[in-house]
């Protein structure tokens, strides 16, 4: 494995060479390498919340007008991302107080996003056993 990672950091290396400089003269400037971390944790949320806006959109509509579910039924649904944003700040004091795999946060990052876009992936499924009689037909699968 070890043999695997010193071409990807030759390359890493390599590729850097350009921004050396920059990087010095934001490692000179704490306060400033502060921010830029924290806008690069912002703008993975960002994305997540970029991902899932179609979606949940795309829900609304048909759960609420084709399907004739009760709004509030479809409003806790959607909201149910919101009310558990809370066990996701215990989660990232969690990955930055002990490791996982050897890693601090990329084992929870990776874990985080699959459970996302299997999620993602099932919510069709969800439809199509609320539109019809409960069942999947054979031919999905």
């Amino acid at each position: 494995m070890a043999k695997l990672f010193k071409p990807i950091s030759l390359l890493v290396t390599i590729l850097l060479l350009p921004f050396q400089p920059l990087i010095r003269w934001v490692n000179r400037h704490p306060r400033l390498k502060f921010w830029l971390s924290i806008l690069r944790l912002g703008l993975f949320q960002l994305g997540i919340g970029l991902s899932l806006a179609p979606i949940t959109g795309t829900l609304n509509r048909v759960l609420i007008d084709e399907l004739s579910i009760s709004a509030a039924a479809v409003a806790l649904l959607i909201s149910m991302h919101y009310f558990v944003s809370p066990v996701r700040a215990v989660i990232g004091y969690r990955s930055d107080k002990s490791r996982s795999m050897g890693k601090w946060r990329t084992p929870y990052i990776v874990l985080g996003v699959m459970l996302t876009y299997g999620g993602l992936a099932l919510a069709p499924f969800a439809l199509i056993l609320l539109g019809g009689n409960g069942v999947i037909p054979s031919g999905w699968l």
